[in-house]
């Protein structure tokens, strides 16, 4: 298997497996969203006839920055991969199934770099945080409330929720 290929004609019936590392500079995923050292991949390939189903599970960590503070945040990631293809004599030029990736008979070669790349990008937590109770940065002066105090004194409330402040009372 070469990186994020899977060699169609090296497969037997039934499962293969699928267990090795490789880095993923080629993925692109955001300039925000990088992941840091080898991608490590365990599972298998099953094959069935003219049918072929990958399922692993990839193991990464991600850099990325806190979204409350802005510092740098790595997060070890777990991301489950499937996909399948059929394997065909005629490809059609569309096909409605997003589960099944039609293949002709002669692809040797299956490149699973978009599968991995939508994987990974669907594991990205919606907010990354440095620790649980990050007190993130001063609206002010944007000083880190983690590490320093802030002085600043808040801004006068907006008189339009003044009426509001009488049912606090």
């Amino acid at each position: 298997m070469v990186a994020m290929q899977i060699d169609v004609f090296g497969l037997r019936e039934g499962h293969n497996a699928l267990h090795f590392e490789e880095t993923l500079d080629a993925l692109e995923l955001t300039e925000h969203l990088i992941p840091r050292g080898p991608v490590h991949r365990a599972g298998s390939v099953y094959k069935q006839g003219t049918q072929l189903v990958v399922r692993a599970t990839l193991y990464y960590e991600l850099a990325s920055e806190c979204n409350r503070c802005l510092e740098p945040v790595v997060q070890a990631m777990q991301a489950p991969l499937e996909a399948g293809y059929q394997i065909s004599p005629t490809v059609p030029a569309e096909t409605n199934d997003e589960e099944v990736t039609v293949i002709s008979v002669n692809t040797q070669f299956i490149d699973l770099t978009e599968p991995i790349r939508e994987a990974m990008l669907l594991a990205v937590p919606l907010k990354s945080l440095c620790r649980q109770d990050c007190r993130g940065l001063c609206p002010i002066c944007g000083m880190n409330l983690n590490t320093e105090t802030c002085t600043c004194k808040p801004s006068r409330p907006d008189p339009r929720w003044a009426p509001l402040q009488t049912l606090r009372t």
